[in-house]
């Protein structure tokens, strides 16, 4: 691990809230999204939830380190999903991804680009039918605890994509700028 991702890596619970921005790019592309059901395991202080909210009201989420409420372990959880969608834990990306194909249609996770070139990762979630493609976002970003982001990090972040009704062996990629979303909350 370099000296810089040492530094940077300071939380206890492998929390880093997501910053609107990258929420934002998400919901633009999802929009427009009706009467599915949408599940964020990894919901912290529940950016993503309230996001999707404003578009289908059937979103709920919950988390291992909740800020609120109960503390639900999503690798035990067994109920089915339209969309399981989040920023997991980095340290068990793995496994909220291999859980998360198996019960939903689609799931969608962020996460640095770097994961592409660990051999299991590409091994296993990237060469699976399921795979579909990526939303990269720019510049590199550094993130923190907060959930706000600078320009200049050492990583690009991606929402990947996985679907059970993926036809294709193509993968694709698109590209989404952060500067050019203000920030904001969302109700």
């Amino acid at each position: 691990m370099s000296i810089a991702k040492a530094a940077a890596k300071t939380s206890k619970t492998d929390l880093y809230r997501t910053p609107y921005e990258c929420i934002e790019c998400l919901r633009q592309f999802l929009n427009p999204i009706k009467n599915i059901s949408i599940l964020d395991p990894c919901d912290g202080d529940g950016r993503i939830r309230n996001a999707l909210r404003s578009q289908t009201r059937s979103v709920v989420g919950f988390d291992l380190y909740p800020n609120h409420g109960v503390s639900v372990d999503f690798l035990k959880h067994n109920k089915h999903y339209n969309l399981i969608v989040g920023n997991p834990p980095f340290s068990l990306k793995n496994e909220f991804i291999r859980h998360s194909i198996e019960y939903s249609n689609y799931t969608i996770f962020l996460l640095p680009v770097s994961v592409v070139s660990y051999n299991i990762f590409h091994r296993e979630f990237l060469n699976r039918p399921e795979y579909v493609g990526r939303i990269l976002m720019t510049p590199k970003l550094f993130l923190n605890e907060g959930g706000t982001w600078k320009p200049g990090g050492t990583d690009s972040y991606a929402w990947f994509i996985w679907s059970k009704h993926n036809n294709t062996k193509e993968s694709w990629e698109r590209y989404f700028d952060l500067r050019k979303i203000r920030s904001k909350t969302f109700p």
